[in-house]
């Protein structure tokens, strides 16, 4: 992907925490993944085209925390709401999943790190 017309400053969203959910095929949370805003196009370049209204608009890209699920390219309504979803409580099992992900990746980071030696 060129990310070279990205901008990485000239956004109040830079920078900006989010939180993003994962569906099963019934529409049901069964995932959230964090990240962080890292770089936007404004309107001007973007070439894009708003999914919500139809009109040119600007696209934020957002990095997932777990490499696993990689990068994101947003919308600023989406982006407002997925800031907004930092705020709600997680369910138990989302949580698990979270947590065993999150071991999952320090432990082939550490095994990374014992083939490296």
């Amino acid at each position: 992907e060129d990310l070279s017309d990205w901008l990485t400053e000239g956004s109040e969203h830079i920078g900006k925490k989010v939180r993003r959910y994962v569906f099963d095929a019934r529409g049901q949370k069964i995932d959230a993944v964090h990240g962080s805003i890292t770089m936007w196009l404004p309107t001007e370049i973007a070439d894009y085209l708003s999914e919500e209204t139809g009109e040119p608009a600007p696209l934020w890209k957002v990095a997932y925390d777990d490499e696993g699920f990689g990068t994101e390219d947003l919308e600023e309504y989406e982006v407002k709401e997925a800031a907004a979803l930092l705020e709600e409580e997680l369910t138990d099992k989302i949580k698990e999943r979270i947590a065993k992900r999150q071991a999952k990746a320090a432990e082939a980071k550490r095994r990374q790190e014992e083939r490296e030696r």
